[in-house]
């Protein structure tokens, strides 16, 4: 809903089109989506809101890591259930810097309580992280993360230049984000 509401703001060349895309999309969110459990009092939303609230722990972060300090503080880190809208102009780092946040979010494990037949067994599940993108290739994004996560420059891989340490460090950097969920 973000992004339309964002894609209505440009230039919209085929009003009519737009409109019915928008209307599909809304329409398969409201098919898709759970309503748990009905409508609710606003009163028990705020009781809820109150209850998280006694459980921060401070100087903790109540959502995950991004990674960036000065986010993170901003934003008390990202929520489970969160979408992210990410605009700028072009060729200013957008895909890295997506590409990124994801890589760090779904790399950190969530705690589990111990394991019941395992005593003393700490169990762990891993987050994911879902880039849905509006433009460009999937290689090429995949590409981008890989260069952005062994720190080598996109343009040598893109322009057949890089040397070996570059593609010891693409190869590294891809198999470590293979395993990501």
């Amino acid at each position: 809903c973000q992004r339309i509401a964002a894609e209505g703001y440009g230039v919209i060349e085929d009003t009519q089109r737009f409109l019915d895309d928008a209307a599909e999309v809304i329409g398969s969110l409201a098919r898709s989506s759970k309503i748990e459990d009905g409508p609710r009092m606003l009163s028990e939303a705020f009781a809820e809101t109150m209850a998280d609230m006694v459980g921060f722990e401070p100087g903790k972060l109540s959502g995950y890591s991004t990674g960036l300090v000065s986010l993170d503080e901003l934003t008390g880190g990202t929520h489970g259930g969160e979408i992210v809208l990410l605009k700028a102009k072009r060729k200013v780092g957008k895909s890295a810097l997506c590409g990124q946040l994801c890589a760090t979010i779904a790399g950190q494990p969530k705690e589990l309580p111990e394991d019941p037949e395992r005593p003393g067994v700490k169990r762990r599940q891993w987050r994911g992280a879902l880039i849905l993108a509006l433009e460009g290739k999937r290689k090429d994004w995949s590409s981008r993360m890989a260069c952005a996560h062994g720190r080598i420059d996109y343009n040598r891989i893109r322009t057949g230049t890089a040397d070996a340490e570059d593609l010891t460090r693409m190869t590294t950097a891809s198999n470590a984000l293979s395993n990501l969920p």
